[in-house]
């Protein structure tokens, strides 16, 4: 059975929250670790499988970018689109079950819709911008898209977290999330 901090440890690592240790023992999780001299890191189970695809996504995304054949950039792109949807299987079936058994399901939804949406908008500014079918000519309007994305996936998602973790401390320190790793 999962561990029950698995749902939000995975999400906090695809939106991009720093991995501080990651062992590489061939065992079938990532460790998110916290100590005495690193209070800042976190202790959390990371099915490995999740964080190669978020890994592997952002590696072909960058393909679509650097790429200046038409046919290559659109193959990054599928390429890229089919690691997502692996990312948005993951967040929509298999954790919301480790979230409510741990207590945080309430949280987990709302994160989980608000990267749901949100990471839907940059393959759809992707395809519709210069890079893609070109619809929006202005590499402008499709950068301050891009950041305004950026920001809400990001500074909205940890203002609500680390609101929601304030408010919830007892659920939080009840299933093991933010307990010193016994290293």
């Amino acid at each position: 059975m999962p561990n029950p901090t698995d749902s939000l440890g995975v999400l906090l690592q695809t939106q991009g929250e720093a991995v501080s240790q990651i062992q590489n023992d061939g065992t079938s999780a990532a460790h998110l670790g916290r100590d005495a001299d690193d209070p800042a890191r976190l202790d959390f189970e990371l099915p490995r499988p999740a964080v190669g695809v978020d890994r592997r996504l952002h590696r072909d995304a960058r393909g679509t970018r650097v790429t200046s054949s038409y046919l290559s950039r659109w193959l990054f792109y599928v390429i890229s689109c089919a690691f997502f949807a692996v990312v948005l299987y993951a967040l929509l079936v298999e954790w919301p079950q480790s979230a409510a058994a741990a207590g945080t399901g309430e949280i987990f939804g709302t994160l989980r819709a608000l990267t749901v949406v949100l990471w839907l908008g940059y393959p759809i500014i992707w395809a519709v911008g210069v890079e893609g079918f070109a619809l929006v000519q202005s590499v402008g309007l499709t950068s301050w898209a891009y950041s305004a994305l950026d920001v809400l996936a990001k500074y909205v998602f940890s203002f609500l977290l680390l609101r929601w973790v304030a408010a919830n401390e007892s659920v939080v320190s009840n299933s093991g999330v933010g307990s010193f790793a016994d290293d």
